[in-house]
């Protein structure tokens, strides 16, 4: 993410080549590699401090700068405020993860079990994957909706994103995922 805002990458590259989110990859498994040696115990406090202090000069940095409130307005600003943002999700992001696997919150745990946020778990990585294609292929090709207006521009591409992902879940995602006990290993 630094590399490429340093080396003046587009804020649209920052945000969506996975090289640039090699970080919050990384988050992940450096999360999931703590689990499987059963350290997780000791990730409380620490994920915990660093994502309140992360959070703190944020929202310390967001006070402080009209630009950094209002960064559409200013694109020389548009990548550093991207960035900013990358990083409180990369220190956040781990702490919510935590949280959800310790199961110590069980109404937390309850409500992410409900039909509705599965179904939009599912949905999430398609909608992550197309929302963008889409957004650009309205913008570009359909002039009519773009004038409708911003507000109902936007959900107009949104009820388009979430159709073109519920069609790749659908076609797409889901058979591939049942093949995977086709490839089972031993832990």
């Amino acid at each position: 993410k630094i590399g490429l805002y340093i080396s003046s990458g587009s804020t649209i590259l920052n945000y969506t080549h996975t090289f640039s989110n090699l970080d919050i990859i990384s988050a992940g498994c450096w999360l999931a590699c703590r689990y499987h040696l059963g350290e997780h115990k000791a990730l409380s406090p620490l994920l915990l401090k660093i994502a309140v202090g992360y959070l703190l000069f944020y929202i310390s940095l967001s006070f402080g700068m009209d630009r950094f409130l209002f960064p559409w307005q200013y694109p020389d600003l548009g990548s550093i405020h991207w960035l900013l943002f990358h990083v409180l999700l990369l220190v956040t992001i781990p702490l919510i993860l935590h949280t959800i696997l310790q199961k110590k919150i069980k109404a937390f745990n309850r409500v992410l079990a409900t039909k509705p946020l599965v179904y939009i778990g599912q949905m999430s990585y398609g909608l992550y994957l197309y929302h963008y294609l889409v957004f650009k292929m309205v913008d570009i090709h359909f002039p009519a909706i773009v004038n409708l207006g911003n507000v109902p521009s936007f959900i107009v591409k949104c009820v388009l994103a979430w159709g073109v992902a519920a069609f790749s879940w659908n076609f797409f995602e889901k058979p591939i995922l049942r093949k995977k006990e086709a490839f089972q290993y031993q832990k």
